[in-house]
């Protein structure tokens, strides 16, 4: 079970159970609203979207950030760091659109007009595989 779907399915079992409507935090620092009744609710939905797109710009933000330092490091270090930078943000966007995705179809609400839409549908996330990850079969 891919990790995605392992954080899906806690999410969906913590939002089953009585938890008062509380924001918690899961083991792997992931804010969870949790309560079956109110995850359908379309401000919970624009809260987590905004969230996952903090996310997303803060992997951007560090990139900047590193291409500041090309004149200081030597040139391999720095496209090393460089190319992991371009991977993280990728794999940022699909953690983030298939999350968003994944809750929108409890809301059933369009997502924010002011945010990036998701490149793919909902299935494509379920299914991705990472092909680039040393570990990673």
């Amino acid at each position: 079970m891919t990790g995605f779907i392992k954080h899906l399915y806690l999410i969906l079992f913590l939002s089953l159970t009585v938890m008062p409507y509380d924001v918690l935090k899961a083991e792997d620092g992931h804010r969870l609203w949790l309560r079956y009744d109110k995850i359908s609710d379309p401000a919970v939905l624009e809260e987590i979207c905004y969230k996952y797109h903090e996310g997303v710009n803060s992997v951007r933000w560090l990139q900047e950030q590193w291409e500041k330092t090309k004149d200081i490091v030597d040139n391999e270090r720095f496209e090393s760091v460089k190319s992991l930078l371009i991977k993280q943000v990728r794999d940022a966007k699909i953690w983030r659109d298939g999350c968003i995705l994944y809750f929108q179809t409890f809301s059933k609400k369009p997502l924010p007009q002011d945010l990036e839409k998701p490149e793919f549908n909902l299935d494509f996330y379920k299914n991705h595989r990472y092909t680039d990850v040393p570990g990673i079969k």
